[in-house]
């Protein structure tokens, strides 16, 4: 039975979730919910994750939210996947330690510094630190999860490197971004993108600036401004 996969290009969640269906060849429904246009508030989705976030797999009447959530459930279900979560224990450890860190300190900061250059609304609090602390984190992420080895775990390209390299890859497009202040880091980013799958799933991502900058556009010949804006 395939899977339903709920998700947006632009959501870099999404494209995580999108890289391990695709590298471990899954068959899936896909199902694009258009953050910008409201779809993931409607009474449809809201059925399926009353969290109204992406991405979402429904697979048979069981439905799952959270990316990390759904790659081990896939990867416990469908019996694939597991050469990007090692069974050596420091393999999996140094992809455990890193896992935890994402979501508190390299998502919210980097999704952070994105909001504040194309969906400044979205944001709570105050605004003016948010690039030094994203750009902090950047050199952070390179000095403590780069030091040894082409990934995160070394040698072995896992699925924190999925979870780091979409996020990196979303701020690296569409932000004005130096990296070359963060060589370690722009070369294992332009080192896991070498990597088809990942490569092709993020190409979308690219055209970002524009697709905001002709939603912009349209709302303000309505009179409206933009009131929704990218979640997990």
């Amino acid at each position: 039975m395939s899977i339903t996969f709920y998700y947006h290009h632009d959501s870099s969640p999404s494209r995580t979730v999108q890289t391990f269906l695709h590298l471990t060849n899954i068959i899936y429904e896909p199902k694009l919910i258009n953050l910008l246009k409201g779809d993931h508030i409607t009474p449809e989705f809201l059925k399926i994750n009353p969290r109204h976030t992406i991405p979402v797999i429904v697979d048979g009447d069981f439905a799952l939210n959270e990316s990390e959530a759904i790659i081990f459930y896939l990867m416990e279900t469908r019996g694939v996947g597991k050469e990007y979560y090692p069974e050596d224990p420091k393999i999996r450890a140094l992809v455990n330690q890193y896992l935890p860190y994402h979501h508190a300190m390299v998502r919210p900061r980097l999704s952070r510094l994105f909001n504040l250059v194309y969906l400044p609304q979205a944001i709570q609090g105050p605004k003016q630190n948010i690039r030094v602390e994203a750009l902090d984190l950047l050199k952070q992420f390179g000095e403590v999860f780069l030091k040894e080895g082409k990934y995160i775990a070394g040698d072995s390209f896992t699925i924190a490197d999925m979870f780091a390299a979409n996020e990196l890859s979303q701020i690296y497009h569409t932000v004005d971004v130096d990296f070359n202040q963060f060589p370690v880091v722009k070369e294992y980013l332009e080192r896991c993108l070498e990597n088809k799958v990942l490569n092709d799933v993020n190409e979308k991502i690219k055209g970002f600036p524009e697709r905001i900058k002709k939603v912009r556009e349209q709302m303000m010949q309505q009179q409206q401004e933009p009131k929704l804006f990218l979640k997990q």
